[in-house]
């Protein structure tokens, strides 16, 4: 497993997906877009490993270069849920090729999530899009982080 800024370097261990939880590290396979010009090299069959940001029902806004993900999952002090808002920041350009990659503006389906990383330059849904069900590969636990 090849790890980058996208999780803290460690060791790691493997396990099915099961559950899905918000949060989690997931090993997910990356589908290369078809917009994504043809000077930006990324592998054919790309595992990476990534947090679970978005779920069904989420809402996933992109403004002015930063995709927001919009979740109902934390409680006021009387108990009522308010809006979760997670923010990534894109870039523009990849070793200098313009990445145009398209606004994304939707509540997530069933069936699909957001997962992304801190690391802006990361390759995840900001740039990608939601991840389908069936690309998630593994679920991943650190042990030790270095």
């Amino acid at each position: 497993m090849v790890v980058t800024p996208s999780i803290p370097m460690g060791v790691y261990t493997k396990q099915p997906v099961g559950e899905l939880v918000r949060g989690q590290s997931y090993c997910i396979k990356i589908v290369r877009p078809e917009w994504l010009a043809e000077e930006i090299s990324i592998p054919r069959k790309l595992i990476a490993c990534k947090n679970l940001i978005g779920l069904p029902g989420d809402k996933v806004i992109t403004e002015k270069g930063v995709v927001s993900v919009i979740s109902h999952v934390e409680e006021d002090v009387v108990g009522t849920k308010v809006d979760a808002i997670k923010e990534f920041k894109r870039v523009t350009a990849f070793k200098g090729v313009p990445i145009n990659a398209p606004d994304i503006n939707v509540t997530i389906p069933e069936g699909y999530y957001f997962f992304a990383s801190e690391h802006e330059k990361g390759w995840d849904s900001r740039y990608i899009g939601l991840i389908k069900e069936s690309e998630l590969k593994s679920k991943v636990n650190l042990l030790y982080e270095f």
